[in-house]
C-alpha cells in the first residue's frame, strides 16, 4: 500500500489534506516540522508539503533550512506543494520570490496552459489564495503549468515528480467555509474594502473544483 508523508509547516495545516487522502484510501503520516519534528527518513512513496504562516521574504527559519536539506535528498519520490512550499521549492531551484504590493486574498480562476498527469481532463479550476509573497521569476528548470488573473506563476512542475501551486486547493469553500471566512476576516483586519473584495470572489468558488483537482493530485502521487 502506498504511503504519503505530510510535511506540516504551521499548526493545523495538515488536516485539510487528510480528507482527500482518506477518500482515496491512502495511508499517511504527518510530520509537524514547525515544532521540531524530524523529517521523514524513507518509507514513503510521496510527500505533501503544506503552506506556512511565515513568508519567504521575511527570511527562512531553522526548520525551513532543514526542509531545504530534506528536499535536496529526495530523488524519485513525488512531491505536491502548495502556497509557501510552492515558493520555497522555487527558491531552492534558483527562482525568485517577491513580496506582493498587497496580500492576495480571494478565489482565483486558474487557466491550465500545459498538461500534467495530475490534471487529466482539466483545463481550468478555481481555488483560494491568501498569499503575501509570490514566485516572481520561476526557475529555469520549472515548467509553467497554470496562471490566474492576479498571480502569473500559479502552478509549476519540475521533472516528472514535483508539482507546486500558489493556491490552497485543499481548502474547499463548502467544507472549510468557516475557516476560510475567519482567516480572510483576520488577514484583511475586519470588515474592510479588502474583505468585501474577498467576499465578491466567492462567486467563482466551487467544491467540485478543489475536489477534482486534489483527487487528481493524490492519484498522481501514488501512481
Amino acid at each position: 500500500m502506498a504511503r504519503i508523508a505530510i510535511i506540516e509547516n504551521s499548526p493545523l495545516l495538515a488536516r485539510y489534506f487528510r480528507h482527500f487522502l482518506e477518500a482515496e484510501g491512502v495511508a499517511h503520516e504527518t510530520f509537524s516540522v514547525w515544532r521540531g519534528a524530524s523529517f521523514p527518513d524513507g518509507g514513503f512513496d510521496a510527500y505533501i508539503m503544506t503552506g506556512d504562516f511565515h513568508n519567504v521574504t521575511d527570511g527562512l527559519k531553522a526548520y525551513h533550512e532543514r526542509e531545504l536539506e530534506f528536499l535536496s535528498k529526495v530523488r524519485d519520490e513525488k512531491i505536491f506543494a502548495s502556497c509557501f512550499s510552492h515558493q520555497l521549492i522555487a527558491h531552492q531551484h534558483g527562482g525568485k520570490v517577491a513580496r506582493r504590493a498587497a496580500r492576495l486574498i480571494g478565489w482565483e480562476h486558474l487557466r491550465i496552459s500545459e498538461g500534467h498527469p495530475a490534471l487529466v481532463g482539466m483545463s481550468e479550476f478555481s481555488a483560494i489564495c491568501m498569499n503575501t509573497d509570490e514566485v516572481s521569476e520561476p526557475p529555469a528548470d520549472a515548467r509553467w503549468i497554470a496562471a490566474s488573473e492576479n498571480c502569473k506563476y500559479q502552478m509549476l512542475a519540475y521533472d516528472e515528480n514535483i508539482l507546486t501551486c500558489q493556491v490552497h486547493p485543499e481548502l474547499m469553500p463548502g467544507r472549510n467555509r468557516l475557516t476560510i471566512n475567519l482567516t480572510a476576516f483576520l488577514l484583511t483586519k475586519g470588515p474592510t474594502a479588502a474583505y468585501r473584495d474577498f467576499r465578491r470572489t466567492r462567486a467563482i468558488a466551487g467544491d467540485s473544483d478543489s475536489e477534482k483537482f486534489m483527487r487528481g493530485v493524490i492519484r498522481w502521487l501514488v501512481s
